[in-house]
């Protein structure tokens, strides 16, 4: 696979539901091969939709679940319109072929030692997060961790995976109109109970457009806690070829999101 927008995509995941779940956000439901059953909280596919604009290039997808589905995978994610690919995407019919490659991209790290797990998302950003969580819940040895959630957006309306999140453990909500939840930043909320949370004995995960990872780190700067962060950047291969999706870092040069993403220690990224 290159960069290239004509290479011909296999068309490898059958769309079993594509459903509008508020707003402009879909829940996408994909049959693929039994290698998605290996897919790690915080990776990613890339999905072109099929018959439909040969120039289109994939869109890369954060993994919001994968279960056992016969002989292969059902893979869920979670995704706005955005632009035209998202909206081919919108269009999409149960029983149609998509070009789907994956799991991609590196993911989060599960702490085992950990008492408490803390999840930030803005938007979409709930995706990865929500596939995270129950990782957790579902290791044995860390049967009483405790899972707490925070998710921002736009507007109420713009608001996903509360649901998923809350039968895992205690969410708050924000959004930026005052419409639902908290009236302001996801970040602002987040800050505002850090102190109740031991540093040593916590580790937070984020997800979430540039300038809210951006806030995060400056919120997280003088702390100790293990911060995690997944990236949201545009594609084009998904696996490192075209070097589209580089960002810099503080070590020193610059680093592929696609392929030494898209987690990363938040605090080792630059953001400009």
């Amino acid at each position: 696979m290159t960069c290239d927008s004509n290479v011909k995509w296999p068309l490898s995941g059958e769309v079993k539901r594509n459903r509008k779940v508020t707003d402009n956000h879909y829940h996408l439901v994909l049959h693929a091969g039994k290698e998605y059953l290996s897919s790690s909280p915080g990776q990613f596919l890339m999905i072109r939709p099929g018959g439909r604009d040969v120039s289109l290039l994939g869109r890369p997808m954060s993994i919001y679940a994968v279960n056992k589905d016969g002989d292969g995978a059902c893979v869920e994610v979670l995704y706005r319109v955005a632009g035209r690919g998202t909206g081919l995407m919108a269009q999409l019919k149960e029983g149609e072929m998509v070009g789907v490659v994956g799991p991609l991209g590196k993911g989060f790290t599960l702490y085992r030692d950990k008492k408490r797990v803390v999840l930030v998302a803005g938007g979409v950003g709930v995706a990865p997060l929500t596939f995270l969580a129950k990782a957790y819940r579902n290791l044995p040895e860390t049967g009483s961790v405790e899972v707490v959630s925070y998710i921002g957006a736009r507007s109420g309306t713009c608001i996903v995976g509360k649901g998923e999140l809350g039968s895992i453990g205690r969410v708050s909500v924000s959004s930026d109109d005052g419409t639902c939840g908290h009236h302001g930043l996801v970040t602002d909320l987040f800050a505002k109970d850090l102190g109740v949370f031991e540093e040593d004995e916590t580790a937070v995960y984020a997800c979430g457009p540039s300038p809210m990872l951006k806030k995060m780190q400056e919120i997280m700067r003088d702390r100790s806690f293990i911060v995690q962060a997944s990236l949201e950047e545009r594609m084009a291969c998904g696996i490192g070829a075209c070097l589209g999706c580089v960002v810099r870092v503080k070590r020193g040069g610059y680093a592929r999101v696609c392929t030494e993403g898209p987690v990363f220690n938040l605090k080792e990224v630059c953001f400009d």
